[in-house]
């Protein structure tokens, strides 16, 4: 008995490569559209000896890799790499990859560190790769390493090198923009801390940053550009200026301004601008609402919210060739709708018994039919969603219980395949507008 045993584990020993060679071309085992029920990947992440500087990004990299839900991640610590024998013994136990992290050397305040992945069941070098960059940056060098393994280990890169803005309200007169990784781990401010600043938003081909700044004198809208940590006034009318939108080949801008009092829709044209050699707005919606939340599609058409037809806010399709504008979702409350190419989707928040949730619209068939598909349930507001450029997930305000048991807005995300809503804040600071992307710098 113990013979076949022996004889059927050795068959599978060398025939698990061949199939794994082979399942590269499939889904199974390259996990590029692995479905959630064949389970996740088992990894052990190991640092190779007592080193302070390799343990800190070793548990940024344990935290990563379980964010995705495709990997269930344990950390602790070699002091070598394991044998074959060692690797096999792991892989009856369920893991199917070694993550050994092994430093180079530290010098001149970097830390240069391999990371090598080895396949249990073959104890193959599935990967191998060297980083270096500054000790005090152990979050960010983390996230460099997880999107490195994450394109290796299943087909994608994932959101790991992705910048979060979002706004924090310090007082009734004092709200900052935060920028931070996508975990919310690494935070840094970028705004003055005496004025109102508010609803960040992302322009779509370069690392600028755009908010609204509100004092008790004038209300401007302002971009910030990250490569250069400079600022400029984008439009200061009477009223609002909020919420540009810019579409996919950067030329154009959708944005709210309140010239007439209240918000309508107007479009900055580039090519326009420069012909006329000055900057130009030019209105595209006259219904004498509340329009907002512009978001350019990849079509060159745009969905608002407004609440100009029924005294509640609806989102609405508006034809940039036909100029005109068509509801798409029903109920009392639609609002705060954000694009994802990718898909041809959009989200949004909606009143369901008297809780705001997240709903979705497939735009692909808009022309013929419309179609809500609800994302999230239970009790907690959610709102602002904004989807990141993957389609992989979706950020949102959640009013829910902070560490102290008080309910207060934090940043939460929502993983669109395995239905898991992960919140990523937890002070008594409330948060809003949190906006994904991956910069170009």
């Amino acid at each position: 008995m113990k013979r076949n045993r022996f004889f059927v584990l050795l068959v599978f020993v060398f025939l698990f490569p061949i199939l794994k060679a082979q399942g590269k071309e499939g889904i199974y085992f390259e996990g590029k559209d692995l479905p959630l029920e064949y389970g996740k990947i088992k990894c052990l992440v190991l640092c190779l000896g007592n080193n302070g500087e390799l343990a800190k990004i070793a548990k940024v990299i344990v935290d990563g890799l379980a964010f995705t839900d495709q990997f269930e991640t344990e950390l602790n610590t070699t002091k070598k790499m394991f044998s074959r024998r060692e690797n096999l013994r792991l892989f009856r136990q369920g893991y199917s990859y070694c993550i050994f992290l092994k430093k180079l050397r530290l010098k001149k305040g970097k830390i240069k560190f391999q990371v090598i992945i080895k396949d249990t069941s073959s104890n193959e070098t599935e990967y191998s790769g060297k980083f270096e960059d500054e000790t005090k940056n152990y979050i960010l060098v983390g996230n460099r390493v997880c999107s490195n393994l994450s394109k290796d280990l299943i087909g994608k890169e994932g959101i790991f090198l992705n910048k979060l803005a979002f706004c924090q309200q310090l007082s009734s007169w004092n709200k900052i923009i935060t920028l931070s990784d996508y975990s919310c781990k690494y935070q840094k401010t970028l705004t003055s801390r005496n004025k109102v600043n508010s609803v960040p938003c992302w322009h779509s081909t370069l690392p600028i940053l755009f908010y609204t700044c509100v004092s008790k004198i004038s209300n401007k809208l302002m971009a910030l550009d990250l490569r250069r940590n400079k600022q400029k006034v984008i439009c200061s009318f009477r009223g609002i200026n909020s919420q540009p939108s810019v579409s996919q080949d950067g030329k154009k801008v959708a944005l709210c301004i309140g010239i007439t009092g209240n918000s309508e829709i107007y479009l900055y044209d580039q090519m326009e601008a420069k012909k006329r050699k000055k900057r130009v707005f030019r209105q595209i919606t006259k219904n004498g609402g509340n329009n907002v939340s512009p978001c350019f599609l990849s079509n060159g058409d745009i969905i608002l919210c407004s609440d100009f037809e029924l005294n509640s806010p609806h989102i609405y399709y508006f034809d940039m060739k036909k100029k005109s504008l068509r509801r798409i979702t029903k109920g009392n409350y639609n609002a705060g709708p954000s694009y994802c190419k990718i898909n041809n989707s959009i989200v949004f928040s909606k009143v369901v018994d008297h809780v705001f949730q997240l709903f979705t619209i497939n735009l692909d068939s808009i022309s013929k039919s419309i179609s809500e598909k609800q994302l999230t349930f239970g009790s907690g507001d959610k709102h602002d969603p904004n989807w990141s450029e993957c389609g992989d997930y979706i950020y949102f305000a959640y009013r829910c219980p902070n560490d102290k048991g008080k309910n207060y807005y934090q940043i939460a995300v929502l993983n669109i395949a395995s239905k898991n809503t992960r919140v990523l804040t937890f002070d008594d600071k409330p948060k809003s507008f949190p906006v994904l992307k991956r910069l170009k710098t």
